[in-house]
């Protein structure tokens, strides 16, 4: 009898055994499948993130190659070749058509450029054809802004000055505003949008704003515009073909297994430093 329970107890123990060993292997395995999981998807991770700046790296190569390409073919599709990569990048002339122009939005204390006269190669200003005077243009803008806008012209006497003027289409707020009349929304629409909230129309005959009157052989240059109180976008409706204000640089950048990225960039002209946003005098004694 003792011989037989010893028996049962032995093949009792063995069976625990067993039990915990396929226990231990399960729990094992389990974290051993978690763990190559984990790696698997670090690797793919990282992977990824490789590729993707492998792509992108080879976008601002072509942007860098379109910047120096600029100077020599103004627009076009070019290519570029890289290790394991390449990047093709389009160059357009921004303007140069009555279309509607979009800004970028603008943050307060910053600028937006409108030319009026064309740049030659050089950077330099070709006076032989500008915008004329009185074909009128709509500037549009949204986000309770205010809008500040200087005038840099040439006049007949062949001094180059400046006019500033400022819109406000919220009452109460600055007396000292011209009052902006449309303010209905809808204005400006481009990209199926509901377009912008308010409007100005200026370089009507016989003023180009209000208290500035130009003469008709005068030469616009630039429209420098700065909104207050709310950052916002702004866009310019022109009654005639605008100058060439620049150009457009869209480089997609892509790696041998197929990821890409794109880049775009806008390359504006040199434009007057921002202290003649401001005016100041010096007083003598």
């Amino acid at each position: 009898m003792k011989t037989q329970k010893l028996n049962i107890d032995l093949h009792r123990n063995s069976g625990q055994v067993v039990l915990i060993l396929i226990l231990i292997t399960v729990v094992g395995l389990t974290i051993g499948l978690a763990m190559i999981s984990r790696t698997i998807t670090d690797i793919r991770i990282t992977s990824q993130i490789e590729e993707s700046s492998r792509a992108f790296s080879a976008a601002e190569a072509g942007v860098e190659s379109a910047l120096r390409t600029v100077q020599i073919a103004p627009t076009g599709t070019y290519s570029l070749n890289l290790s394991n990569s390449e990047a093709s990048y389009k160059i357009d002339t921004l303007g140069k058509s009555s279309d509607l122009y979009v800004f970028p939005v603008t943050k307060v204390g910053q600028t937006q450029t409108l030319w009026f006269i064309e740049h030659l190669t050089d950077g330099t200003l070709d006076e032989t054809n500008p915008y004329a005077v009185y074909s009128t243009f709509e500037i549009c803008w949204s986000s309770n802004a205010a809008l500040i806008a200087t005038l840099l012209y040439k006049d007949v006497d062949g001094f180059y000055k400046i006019a500033k003027a400022a819109y406000e289409p919220v009452g109460g707020r600055n007396a000292d505003f011209n009052v902006v009349t449309d303010t209905a929304g809808g204005y400006c629409p481009f990209g199926g949008g509901t377009g912008f909230s308010y409007k100005v129309e200026l370089n009507k005959n016989p003023l180009f704003w209000t208290g500035l009157t130009l003469n008709p052989v005068a030469k616009l240059i630039m429209l420098r515009l700065q909104p207050a109180y709310f950052d916002t976008s702004i866009a310019v409706q022109p009654s005639a073909s605008l100058p060439s204000q620049g150009k457009q640089v869209i480089s997609v950048g892509k790696t041998n297994t197929g990821v890409i990225r794109k880049i775009q960039v806008t390359q504006g002209y040199f434009t007057l430093p921002e202290i003649f946003n401001f005016s100041f005098f010096d007083e003598q004694n």
